[in-house]
This record gives structure tokens, C-alpha cells and sequence, in this order.
């Protein structure tokens, strides 16, 4: 069984719910997000990746799960905010 990398998985349920036409759906997505965020953060295997993974995003995605972040008031968002500002020379 494969199971997809659960910090991919929440930056795609970000970047789907921006598709959605279904306000339910899209509920779903960003319940989700908000959901895996919260896990993420407090996991100790899964913290120390989040700003490489967001890092490998392509830069327009990375800007909308920035954006999503912050206005869904998504526990990654610190995580994302500071992997940006590292990046900064």
C-alpha cells in the first residue's frame, strides 16, 4: 500500500482546494490541510522537512500555499514563513 507523503499531501490539498467549484469540496480540502498541519507541526519526524519540502515546490505554488496558509490560519504557516526568509540573502 502506498501511502503519499503527508506534507505533499497537505501542500496538494491546499493547492486543490483553489480549483474547487464545490464549496463543500473545498471545505474538505482546506478542513484537511488544517488537520494534517496541526499533526505535522507537533511531529517530531515530520517537522524538520517541512521547509525543505515546501522548498521544492515550483515558486508559483509555493505562493499560493503561502498565501492559503495564512488566510486558512494553517498551523504550517510559521514553518513556511521561515523557510521563506531563509532563502533570503
Amino acid at each position: 500500500m502506498n501511502v503519499p507523503d503527508p506534507i505533499r499531501f497537505c501542500f496538494h490539498k491546499l493547492l486543490v482546494s483553489e480549483r474547487r467549484m464545490d464549496a463543500r469540496k473545498k471545505g474538505n480540502d482546506l478542513s484537511t490541510a488544517h488537520e494534517l498541519g496541526a499533526a505535522l507541526v507537533r511531529s517530531s519526524e515530520w517537522l524538520p522537512i517541512i521547509r525543505e519540502r515546501f522548498q521544492e515546490l515550483p515558486p508559483k505554488q509555493k505562493r499560493t500555499v503561502l498565501r492559503l496558509a495564512k488566510e486558512q490560519a494553517n498551523p504550517l504557516e510559521e514553518q513556511l514563513t521561515r523557510a521563506i526568509h531563509a532563502r533570503e540573502p
